[in-house]
């Protein structure tokens, strides 16, 4: 690579992350707004089941108990979320440190591949999550980084149940950060739409059947989503960017969306001689 392509390279990612940087302090201007109104959602479905047993709606002792274990299911979801905002927001404001060490990519990418393949293929979804060389390290908090890559690809199953999902890195290395390109199946515009997480049905116009999925919905946005990843890759050095370009599948031509972490590289094995015996 000579310089001027360098020096592109260098003015493509500057570009795209500026983009991101204007996304993300949209959604961090009003956070603590934007987690009340995201929470909201899930609290006015566990409601609603409330409401069904306390107003004798259930058509059996059978289906009310079971409304019962649906509010319960509804509630521990809910304390997740929480829990996940909570975590973001002390490592956002440095309550806690990321234990950041050389982690092998290879190993991360195989971690992945085992946590996903089996919902991927039940919703009859490609996963291809390719082989780094064994001599890449990445400098992450492992646990958190896989967080980041778990949550981005199960958004993309739940809002797309079609086409192929690709992991991959770009060997070329700009300013100390290797690029790990998540190709999804879905249009960009999911990650940034505003959704009224506000606006719920009248209780007379609640079908049975979206009382009983109720707590399989309870979940953030793709926006919110993005945003707690992007709050966590910053806190390892990194960042992530959704590249603003039309992508299509080789397969099918279907429009996918790349979304791009960058994270810091290790450079010289020499450096950390643990790592010898990996």
């Amino acid at each position: 690579m000579n310089e001027i392509e360098i020096l592109e390279e260098k003015l493509k990612y500057t570009y795209q992350a500026y983009q991101m940087a204007g996304m993300m302090s949209r959604f961090k201007a009003g956070f603590l707004g934007r987690s009340a109104h995201e929470l909201r959602s899930p609290v006015s479905k566990l409601t609603s089941l409330h409401q069904i047993i306390l107003y004798d709606l259930c058509e059996s002792p059978e289906e009310e108990r079971e409304f019962i274990s649906e509010a319960y299911q509804a509630a521990r979801k809910l304390i997740q979320l929480l829990d996940e905002v909570i975590l973001v927001s002390k490592v956002d404001y440095g309550g806690i440190k990321m234990e950041l060490i050389p982690k092998k990519l290879s190993s991360i990418f195989n971690t992945i591949y085992s946590l996903t393949y089996l919902q991927a293929n039940n919703y009859n979804i490609k996963l291809e999550i390719s082989s780094p060389n064994p001599d890449i390290y990445v400098m992450v908090d492992e646990k958190r980084f896989q967080q980041v890559l778990l949550n981005l690809i199960d958004t993309a199953i739940t809002y797309t149940k079609k086409g192929k999902i690709s992991l991959g890195y770009d060997p070329s290395i700009v300013d100390g950060l290797l690029k790990i390109n998540l190709d999804l199946p879905c249009h960009y515009s999911i990650w940034s739409e505003t959704v009224d997480l506000l606006e719920q049905l009248p209780l007379s116009d609640i079908s049975h059947d979206q009382i009983k999925s109720f707590s399989q919905q309870i979940d953030f946005s793709p926006g919110m989503k993005l945003m707690l990843s992007q709050t966590l890759l910053e806190a390892m050095g990194g960042t992530l960017v959704v590249e603003d370009q039309n992508l299509q599948s080789s397969v099918d031509n279907s429009e996918i969306t790349r979304l791009q972490c960058l994270i810091p590289v290790v450079e010289g094995k020499n450096s950390f001689p643990e790592l010898a015996e990996d």
